[in-house]
């Protein structure tokens, strides 16, 4: 075996030399839901954004093993480097099953597995060969996943790990919040609204915090600008677009793909018109569409559908575009923290947060557009359709809540929401009721 893999592989699993490694004592909501399928044969593949705590997930997992297992059952490895090995992954399974491993259960961790190629049908012949094993794998770029999904049909399930939650946030920097799950209801809101008065103040000046720096679990206390934006930049965005998808999509034009986030980081919760866009970049339609699905796939762009009843209308008509997290644009436009005084971009900002959230709890998000210029930023599609408006400011007109009432006229809805800065309140036009809620509360709710 290749000398330096070696030494990497007994680096990586202190345990086997009894050994203890340091790990941050906070544990994100997703690690209790990960732990509960720790026993199940299927393999997990953990994926998510960059930065979002992945591979401290997986050695909180490996922490939460090692009291029941043998230590050198576990086995920790990190692909995120390229190895020049052809066959990397055998070379660390086979080394690791014939000189380390012990008998019963054996749980093996492999980090960034997309970036080895064929890393599928390996599993899949380890997995149906050895019912001892259990893997558990992650990675930064989903359609790798996706599509690994399918060749290792009912062996492998895929877990989304979402950028850090506004209530994760207030966690980490010692803010208790008094709450409980929320469902969409004004009675929730208010509640949880009303429990969290005595510290409101903490809670809004927090909230700015969050727009300004939210989402990776390492910058939750961070207080220099200078290092978030670079930490934003170096860690996150120029990872993705010159190194993870290029390896991944063969992309070349690097210049459009940094193009397009950087519309995005303008235009968060505008409309996506591909034609005009593949203008302004100088590249052909079918091209800006791959480029944003690529996107999607690393996590940094959601796109979401105008609401019809027909699903092939819904493909054809517009779509709007949102960027993951305000701090991602806020770090590409190089804004200092002024820029929280200014409504007009920060609204646009809450609204592609909001609409992100939803669509990781709730799945099936849509904004609606008439002909008619008639528009509500989301929808959220359960049993009853929610209509919810961000309108991110201390006076909210009845005219704000206008859309609203329309859309609920329209389809026979009786509530729907108006997202505010800090009015909480509700209003009944002809019979719709209208929900004003503060957008740190709705986000603290979901």
């Amino acid at each position: 075996m290749d000398e330096r893999l070696l030494r990497e592989i007994q680096k990586s699993n202190p345990w086997w030399f009894n050994k203890k490694e340091s790990l941050p004592p906070y544990k994100r909501k997703v690690f209790s839901y990960l732990l509960k399928y720790l026993e199940s044969k299927q393999i997990i593949a953990i994926v998510g954004l960059r930065r979002v705590g992945k591979t401290i997930l997986m050695k909180q997992l490996i922490d939460s093993t090692q009291p029941s297992t043998n230590q050198e059952n576990i086995l920790f490895f990190t692909f995120e480097e390229k190895w020049g090995i052809s066959d990397v992954l055998e070379d660390v399974l086979y080394y690791y099953l014939e000189n380390i491993a012990k008998s019963k259960r054996k749980f093996i961790f492999l980090d960034e597995i997309q970036k080895v190629n064929g890393w599928e049908e390996t599993l899949k012949r380890f997995y149906d060969r050895d019912s001892d094993i259990k893997f558990i794998v992650s990675g930064s770029a989903s359609l790798q996943i996706s599509k690994s999904i399918e060749s290792l049909a009912g062996r492998i399930f895929d877990v989304y790990v979402p950028p850090l939650s506004f209530r994760e946030f207030l966690e980490l920097n010692d803010v208790t919040v008094n709450i409980k799950d929320t469902a969409l209801t004004y009675h929730d809101y208010s509640l949880l609204y009303q429990n969290n008065l005595y510290q409101k103040e903490k809670l809004t000046a927090l909230f700015s915090e969050y727009i300004f720096k939210g989402g990776f679990p390492e910058l939750a206390r961070e207080t220099n600008d200078e290092l978030i934006r670079k930490y934003i930049t170096n860690s996150v965005i120029d990872r993705i677009l010159i190194k993870d998808i290029p390896e991944e999509f063969s992309v070349k034009n690097i210049r459009a793909l940094r193009g397009i986030v950087e519309y995005a980081a303008r235009e968060t919760s505008g409309l996506l018109v591909l034609d005009s866009l593949a203008t302004t970049l100088g590249v052909n339609k079918e091209t800006v569409s791959n480029y944003v699905e690529y996107l999607k796939k690393a996590f940094i762009l959601h796109i979401i559908y105008n609401y019809t009843m027909s699903i092939g209308k819904q493909l054809r008509t517009s779509k709007k575009l949102h960027l993951t997290l305000p701090s991602i644009a806020i770090a590409l436009e190089s804004y200092d923290r002024d820029v929280l005084l200014h409504p007009e971009i920060i609204g646009k900002y809450i609204e592609s947060l909001v609409a992100v959230f939803l669509i990781y709890r709730y799945k099936r998000i849509f904004f609606w557009r008439t002909p008619q210029k008639d528009e509500v930023d989301i929808i959220v599609e359960e049993k009853q359709p929610l209509p919810i408006e961000v309108k991110y400011k201390s006076q909210v007109s009845d005219a704000d809540c206008k859309a609203v009432v329309k859309y609920c006229v329209k389809f026979d809805v009786k509530r729907g929401i108006v997202v505010t800065k800090d009015t909480l309140e509700t209003r009944t036009f002809n019979g719709t009721m209208v929900e004003l809620i503060p957008a740190w509360v709705i986000l603290l709710g979901i």
